[in-house]
């Protein structure tokens, strides 16, 4: 196993949520994040590489986790969306319900209404809708 994939073992090491950068990884692998700098590229040639691999990483995790808060943010907002709606087909139920109950009311009524005028002897009026 060559350096360089031992930094990429090293970057998949990283704790998630963590930022990918030299110390992270560093330290997920346990050796100096010092070894990564500039001045020591001339001992470790592959550091310019390395450094590279690594910011990738990390632009490829920020990519990941803006995606993840996308579908977070429209799962957020269609759950919302779906309460609304349950909340009006709710209301919507209870009206119905009182309609019903009200026109039953009205028509009791109108039977105890008729069956009264039927008892003094009084006339029915035409009942207007």
């Amino acid at each position: 196993m060559d350096r360089i994939d031992r930094y990429i073992e090293g970057i998949r090491k990283v704790p998630k949520g963590k930022k990918i950068n030299k110390r992270t990884v560093s330290e997920a692998m346990g050796i100096d994040p010092n070894l990564l700098n500039p001045s020591r590229d001339e001992k470790y040639p592959t550091n310019r590489a390395i450094r590279q691999v690594i910011e990738d990483a990390e632009a490829e995790r920020l990519k990941k986790d803006k995606k993840a808060d996308r579908l977070v943010e429209e799962t957020r907002k269609k759950n919302k969306f779906k309460d609304e709606r349950d909340d009006y087909k709710n209301k919507l139920e209870k009206a119905y319900a009182r309609e019903v109950m009200l026109i039953n009311r009205i028509h009791e009524l109108e039977s105890e209404l008729a069956q009264y005028k039927n008892e003094n002897g009084l006339k029915l009026a035409a009942i207007r809708r």
